[in-house]
């Protein structure tokens, strides 16, 4: 997360991480033509969070586990399937 925060220093970022990701998801799907329902969006913006917070669980409790290249894969796999769920490709 550092890392983020040092190559774009100077990019303001709301403090809540439902904001940031709402802000990053609209942006995405705008840039790529797709417009969604609002109600659509902040479903989606929810189950992206749920997918991010349960990985970081799973790395935090269940050390070895997994390693933080296949979470990173299988989490990238999660939301693509999220969003394919929505005709999103």
């Amino acid at each position: 997360m550092k890392k983020v925060f040092l190559v774009f220093p100077s990019v303001k970022q709301p403090n809540n991480l439902y904001e940031r990701e709402y802000i990053a998801l609209t942006k995405s799907l705008r840039k790529e033509g797709t417009l969604l329902p609002e109600e659509t969006l902040h479903a989606i913006n929810e189950m992206n969070i749920l997918i991010y917070r349960g990985m970081l669980e799973t790395l935090r409790t269940n050390p070895g586990f997994i390693s933080a290249e296949e979470a990173t894969a299988r989490t990238v796999t999660y939301l693509q399937k999220t969003l394919t769920a929505y005709g999103i490709h």
